[in-house]
């Protein structure tokens, strides 16, 4: 974390809000990993909001598959299925089969839990 700390701010005293963006989703992977999810989904925002200012569509998806990953742990699964959507939408506009392929998993995923 601290290193993930030092970039942050390192970007922030340089401008960089792309680099500030990916900061604030690595920190926000850390705490989802510790399930501390109001904070990880605080540092999710502050990067799609980063994101969006910079109208990146893959760093909005990748954000919005991350908070969709928060939602299903906290087991509100349709508001995961619908981050996933939009995660989905946008990885689709910018044509990132990998990540395709992941999130229309997850969606699957949510589908087979359902049954």
């Amino acid at each position: 974390v601290n290193y993930y700390q030092i970039a942050l701010t390192l970007n922030t005293e340089l401008g960089r809000k792309g680099g500030m963006a990916n900061q604030y989703g690595n920190l926000g992977n850390v705490e989802k990993t510790r399930d501390n999810l109001c904070v990880a989904v605080g540092y999710y925002q502050k990067a799609l909001a980063l994101y969006t200012e910079l109208r990146s569509k893959e760093g909005m998806a990748r954000c919005y598959s991350n908070l969709g990953s928060v939602e299903k742990k906290r087991g509100n699964l349709d508001e995961a299925k619908r981050l996933w959507e939009l995660s989905l939408g946008l990885f689709t506009e910018v044509g990132m089969k990998p990540q395709i392929e992941i999130v229309s998993g997850l969606l699957a995923g949510l589908e087979e839990d359902e049954d």
